[in-house]
């Protein structure tokens, strides 16, 4: 049967520090939820994997399953989907404590409460939804809340998940410190990790993330990317295109010859995704011949290249029509005095 469903409404849940989400669309204020406030009571995993088989039923009779749903790039038409939902993609972000600094992050507003938020039991959790015989470990679990690095109990989910036989585990890390953990994801071959240092030199590193660690991060880099050879897993290098901030071909550059440096042979892009929330309706012109110019450069150094969420939304809404190019000095003033005070913040 054709129809346009979404395969995270299917079989993924975001595990928020204060609510629990069927997934992470680009608004975390309109994504689709299932508790609010969330305090780390008991689940009724039964009842959610039914709101999704709901949803789908909506979805086959032509409807949007959720108003945020709209202009979703996930939500696709397709005459395969299969019937009857379930769990098999978690994405992990119960703690928002972190050893950088970063002036985009949401975390920036108020660094004292995110760096004090207390997370509940991961594992229980997850041992909730296999008594609900609701989840399976054959799809992949992604951590992207804080940094990992500061989480206590971070060693004992991942030998957890490793021996629940996780088929894919992705881990974002500020890098900063080197993590056994991690190594021990990479060496397993079934880790996709990812550092996003958005920057070629020290200098502007400091400015982005607000941390004097950019040589250790380096160093960690190498160590990693040496761990994930003659392995099934990726480690990989990001830049996260920042709007008046990173935005010229040569910080692209100097980015792409650390990433040679370093010895990574998959690297990805992303956008600003708070900017991209604060100007809905336009964007800078040259942000997406810049997101252009990134995967030029990567296919001219034979490496790997992925988008990620914000920049392959934002190319998304484009195509779409949805979202335009900023087309006036006016407009272009405004953002960069908004992006000035982020980065005063």
């Amino acid at each position: 049967m054709y129809y346009k469903f979404c395969e995270q409404l299917q079989k993924s849940v975001f595990l928020g520090f204060d609510s629990l989400l069927h997934c992470c669309n680009c608004d975390l204020d309109r994504s689709p939820c299932f508790y609010f406030y969330y305090d780390g009571r008991k689940v009724n995993w039964k009842k959610v994997v039914a709101q999704k088989n709901r949803l789908q039923e909506r979805a086959k009779k032509g409807k949007i399953p959720f108003r945020a749903c709209e202009n979703c790039c996930m939500l696709m038409n397709r005459d395969d989907w299969q019937d009857g939902c379930y769990i098999n993609e978690i994405t992990i972000s119960h703690w928002t404590k972190c050893n950088s600094n970063c002036y985009y992050c949401y975390s920036a507003l108020d660094k004292d409460r995110y760096n004090s938020v207390e997370p509940y039991s991961m594992i229980k959790m997850l041992k909730d939804m296999e008594e609900a015989s609701v989840l399976r470990y054959d799809g992949i679990i992604r951590f992207v809340g804080g940094e990992v690095g500061v989480l206590d109990d971070f060693e004992e989910i991942i030998d957890f998940l490793l021996e629940k036989g996780v088929k894919k585990i992705f881990i974002p890390s500020s890098g900063i410190t080197y993590l056994p953990a991690i190594e021990k994801v990479l060496k397993a071959g079934v880790g996709e990790v990812v550092i996003s240092p958005d920057s070629g030199n020290s200098e502007l590193y400091r400015k982005i993330k607000r941390v004097d660690a950019f040589d250790r991060v380096v160093e960690n880099c190498k160590k990693y990317a040496e761990a994930a050879k003659n392995t099934n897993s990726v480690f990989e290098l990001k830049y996260i295109l920042l709007p008046f901030v990173n935005d010229t071909k040569e910080q692209i550059d100097e980015w792409i010859e650390l990433c040679k440096r370093i010895g990574v042979q998959n690297i990805a892009d992303d956008f600003e995704g708070y900017f991209a929330m604060q100007y809905p309706k336009s964007i800078p012109s040259k942000v997406p011949e810049l997101l252009k110019y990134i995967h030029k450069r990567a296919e001219e150094e034979g490496m790997n290249i992925c988008r990620f969420r914000y920049a392959y939304q934002l190319m998304h809404e484009l195509e779409t029509g949805s979202k335009k190019v900023a087309n006036s000095d006016r407009n272009l003033k405004h953002q960069k005095k908004f992006v000035e005070k982020m980065l005063q913040r």
